[in-house]
């Protein structure tokens, strides 16, 4: 159950980063299609898709890693690089959350900070799973 459980958090995960790497990639993809282009509807399509379902997805991956670790943790099966990986996810749910619900202040230096908490998210569940499996 613990391995499906991080695997699940590690799909939603890479589900939830793919809204920033569509938006990156729309920029470079869609710039030399033509307007009339089915590739580019259906790439605009794809990346309406990750843009709506991002904090869901987000949501869903610190869901299934918080449920993890316990699933761990009671199990007695519990590792440091899964600890730094947990704590690093749900920092970034945090920052997300914050991201949704202030308005007020820099913007940008929010979404600085919650990218930049992805980052060391993404290596600490590289870690992770390179050091536990």
């Amino acid at each position: 159950m613990g391995e499906f459980l991080g695997w699940a958090t590690v799909v939603c995960s890479a589900l939830a980063i793919g809204d920033f790497i569509f938006k990156r990639l729309n920029k470079v993809v869609t710039g030399y299609l033509p307007r009339e282009s089915q590739f580019r509807d259906y790439y605009k399509l794809l990346l309406k898709l990750f843009i709506r379902f991002h904090k869901l997805f987000g949501l869903a991956a610190v869901t299934f890693a918080v449920i993890h670790f316990l699933s761990q943790y009671l199990g007695g099966d519990i590792a440091i690089t899964g600890v730094i990986a947990v704590c690093s996810l749900a920092l970034m749910g945090v920052t997300g959350i914050i991201l949704a619900v202030v308005h007020a202040g820099s913007r940008t230096l929010r979404l600085n900070i919650h990218r930049s908490v992805c980052a060391a998210m993404i290596l600490a569940v590289a870690i992770h799973v390179i050091t536990v499996g």
